[in-house]
């Protein structure tokens, strides 16, 4: 059983963040939760939260490709108005307590047919790591 890729988007203060004011209380943060809610009842968020130490949160996402990950996360209005930046990483999932990865499991198996319920199209190759 391969590992299943998550996209794990980081987001972080941008250009307009009000620091040492609480995150719930950033002008704009409204439009960031709305986005998250339409992305979980999209089926595309899986988990994710603020960080406690006021550094911003994370959110894991199903998408098909990291281009998919990267639009979706883009897509966030507190993003776009520089409340917050984002970072978007492939995440292949290894270690789940709630599943184990068995030794000798390929990190990688291509999917029959890629859905954002089974994100298991990354190739490493493919988003320019260094394989050697």
């Amino acid at each position: 059983m391969a590992a299943p890729v998550y996209y794990l988007v980081r987001h972080y203060p941008g250009p307009k963040w009000q620091f040492g004011k609480d995150f719930r209380s950033q002008p704009g943060i409204e439009l960031h939760i709305s986005h998250l809610n339409k992305l979980m009842s999209d089926g595309h968020l899986l988990m994710g939260g603020p960080f406690l130490n006021d550094q911003g949160g994370a959110v894991v996402l199903l998408a098909d490709d990291l281009a998919s990950a990267r639009v979706l996360a883009g897509q966030d209005q507190a993003v776009a108005n520089e409340l917050l930046r984002i970072e978007v990483h492939p995440w292949a999932v290894m270690l789940d307590r709630r599943k184990p990865f068995e030794r000798g499991d390929p990190i990688y198996t291509p999917p029959s047919k890629p859905s954002p319920l089974d994100p298991g199209s990354f190739k490493a190759e493919d988003e320019g790591f260094d394989m050697e």
